[in-house]
């Protein structure tokens, strides 16, 4: 009986010491790994400024097939939420990002299921070479619970190898991406309100001055069945891209006027038709410069496309925001806009 009341005693006096050291335990954890990526910093912050391409590459998600994933808010950046309800092995949680500054850092608030506290993970990108170094790190405030911060001391164990797993998974979607980098390229998504415009199709050899001969062709034609319809422009010359072949050498466009009425008709008969933008979300990309350096741009959009995950839904469309007849080369200004999904 004096050995069973002794025994009880030390476990009581050893529950207590481990009580009263998880108090002396730190209340922040800190997790944190690196990995060199065959790509620019622009195509690495993509994959992490946004969640659209977060389950090719997160350590989690092979884990569980099944996960239910819900994304919200923007579709990068800041105010972009994930949340995930799984097994046990990915559990439940949220992440949002709260802090983005383009190309070199992204950080994002993490709620965990079962834990009062956020955890905030950290995405920094520095240029290595040719290519990237990105360190993703994780904070923990594991709070005034003792037993928490037991767990603390364990975490980078836990979560280190998927960290590794992650950033190796990064990795190769970052280096399979096309190489073209699209840092200097002013690209946004934003919600299209559908433009009704007068348009005439036609086509042209892919030759800017061919081209451009074309499109002053057709856009006078659209004008003068306007004036007959008694219709007014309503804003910068549209060109709808229907199909360019470089190595067939052809384009072909509707080359259109916006019109200041979405009732409009044309006689029938008419070579000139009403048609309008697509609503729905686009890619819009503002360009300065000739004319002629547009196929660099068309390059850095279609890396965005692929490192963010969007996929072209619809014809795209230039707008031509300058007029060329009195602008300066180096001043035009055009719009590039894609409707993705």
């Amino acid at each position: 009986m004096r050995l069973l009341i002794r025994a009880v005693v030390f476990v009581g006096v050893l529950v207590v010491a481990l009580f009263g050291i998880g108090f002396l335990l730190s209340e922040q954890a800190h997790v944190e790994r690196s990995e060199t990526v065959n790509a620019s910093p622009a195509a690495v912050f993509a994959l992490v400024n946004s969640f659209r391409q977060f389950d090719k590459w997160s350590p989690w998600a092979s884990k569980d097939p099944g996960m239910k994933v819900e994304r919200s808010g923007p579709e990068l950046g800041v105010g972009a939420k994930y949340a995930w309800a799984g097994n046990g092995a990915v559990g439940a949680g949220s992440q949002e990002i709260t802090a983005s500054t383009a190309f070199s850092q992204v950080k994002v608030k993490i709620m965990f299921g079962g834990f009062d506290g956020a955890s905030e993970a950290t995405y920094t990108i520095v240029p290595a070479g040719e290519g990237s170094r990105i360190t993703w790190a994780l904070d923990s405030h594991l709070g005034g619970n003792p037993i928490n911060r037991y767990f603390g001391l364990f975490m980078d164990k836990m979560v280190g190898s998927d960290y590794v797993k992650g950033l190796a998974q990064l990795k190769t979607l970052a280096e399979s991406l096309p190489k073209t980098d699209f840092s200097s390229a002013a690209i946004e998504p934003v919600a299209n309100k559908p433009l009704t415009y007068a348009y005439l199709a036609g086509s042209a050899p892919t030759d800017d001055a061919e081209i451009g001969k074309a499109l002053g062709v057709a856009y006078a034609k659209v004008g003068a069945a306007m004036k007959t319809a008694g219709l007014q422009q309503a804003g910068a010359l549209l060109a709808v891209t229907r199909r360019y072949d470089d190595e067939a050498k052809i384009y072909e466009f509707d080359a259109a006027v916006p019109i200041d009425r979405t009732d409009a008709s044309l006689p029938a008969g008419s070579e000139v038709k009403i048609g309008q933008t697509p609503e729905g979300m686009i890619l819009k990309l503002t360009h300065k410069g000739p004319y002629s350096s547009l196929p660099k741009a068309y390059e850095q959009l279609a890396a965005y496309e692929a490192a963010y995950g969007f996929v072209e839904s619809g014809k795209s469309w230039e707008q031509y925001i300058s007029d060329p007849g009195n602008t300066p080369e180096a001043e035009l200004i055009t719009t590039v806009n894609v409707p993705v999904r």
